[in-house]
């Protein structure tokens, strides 16, 4: 899943597609329907039954699954577009900030501008390895 910000908010979130739906299902815990289009009855699509707070919705391609804390939301298209951006850690907009008493560099997040952990430079290096 990728994450998404909104006025400091950063939520993990997915566009439900013909090609991700098992993924998307064994995200949130959901089952996988077939939904019948409402014009052309020879056609279907993949849904997710998704369980929320309040009970049961269905997700249907082309809507947005969130996962806001432990709770997850369905957003339409053009909602979630209206209200979220696209998040990606950027390595180089990290900035460091040397503790002389720890000895250690803690990773300052230029977006949140918070400490979010201490490490060395090689775990720095290995944490955010990408194969």
């Amino acid at each position: 899943m990728e994450q998404y910000r909104t006025r400091g908010v950063t939520v993990e979130a997915v566009q439900l597609t013909a090609e991700n739906v098992q993924e998307v299902a064994d995200w949130c815990g959901g089952f996988i329907v077939k939904e019948q289009d409402s014009v052309d009855r020879t056609k279907f699509y993949a849904g997710i039954n998704v369980p929320l707070p309040h009970g049961r919705e269905r997700l249907s391609e082309g809507q947005f699954l969130v996962k806001n804390g432990d709770a997850f939301e369905i957003w339409g298209e053009t909602a979630f577009t209206a209200r979220f951006e696209r998040f990606e850690f950027d390595f180089n907009e990290v900035a460091y900030k040397r503790d002389p008493e720890a000895k250690q560099i803690s990773l300052l997040s230029e977006m949140s501008r918070s400490f979010v952990e201490v490490l060395s430079p090689e775990e720095l290096r290995q944490k955010f390895k990408t194969d």
